[in-house]
């Protein structure tokens, strides 16, 4: 993974899927941290290095990045129980 997923809608779980692998080579990469600072709602209580591509995953997910320069903050959020959807891109 040589950049950043662009934002995007997660309207089916083969798109969740594939998300949760860009960002997992983004951070092998060193493109992107999660971050867990104070203040910031990890819904999940888990890393995205912990997702696996095919579950199980939490009801929801919703967790924060920043690019490794430090400037641009992330969120990915998904519902993944009811179906809902979700998005990632910049905050």
């Amino acid at each position: 993974m040589t950049h950043i997923p662009p934002a995007q809608r997660i309207e089916s779980l083969g798109r969740f899927r594939t998300v949760i692998r860009e960002i997992q080579g983004s951070i092998e990469a060193g493109l992107l941290i999660q971050d867990f600072g104070p203040g910031l709602f990890n819904a999940a209580g888990v890393a995205i290095n912990d997702l696996g591509s095919n579950g199980p995953w939490p009801d929801i997910v919703d967790m924060y990045f920043k690019d490794a320069d430090g400037g641009q903050r992330y969120r990915l959020f998904v519902e993944v129980y009811r179906g809902g959807g979700g998005t990632w891109g910049p905050t």
